[in-house]
């Protein structure tokens, strides 16, 4: 899963252009680091995975990682709509929006449909 970010990367810089393939590399790196920061930080907690939701309790590190790699890829999805069009997005927008994206949005999401990716 955490693998489909090297596609996505490859698929964005095909249809971007030559001048704004730059930003397209920086924005995944961006969803990457704060998608990491994000989801390590609330993310998780957020997602019912644990009961403590404090950082650095007992946390399965496999199942965290794999419920990680969703978010992240989640964030990466989104931000990719805009590499067709004329649109860029400031470094710092792009690094509060995936850290929202990967903290509270897609883990919320899942905590409130109830069905967890892996049971």
């Amino acid at each position: 899963m955490f693998c489909m970010k090297a596609g996505f990367l490859y698929v964005e810089v095909s249809f971007s252009k030559q001048d704004k393939r730059r930003r397209v590399v920086l924005a995944k790196y961006i969803d990457i680091f704060a998608g990491t920061f994000g989801f390590w930080l609330f993310g998780y907690a957020v997602s019912g995975n644990t009961d403590q939701g404090a950082v650095g309790e007992e946390q399965d590190y496999i199942f965290w990682f794999f419920r990680y790699t969703f978010a992240t890829n989640t964030a990466t999805i989104i931000g990719g709509t805009l590499v067709g069009h004329d649109v860029q997005m400031r470094a710092a927008a792009a690094f509060v929006y995936s850290f929202v994206m990967t903290a509270f949005i897609h883990p919320s999401l899942l905590e409130s449909s109830g069905r967890l990716a892996v049971t």
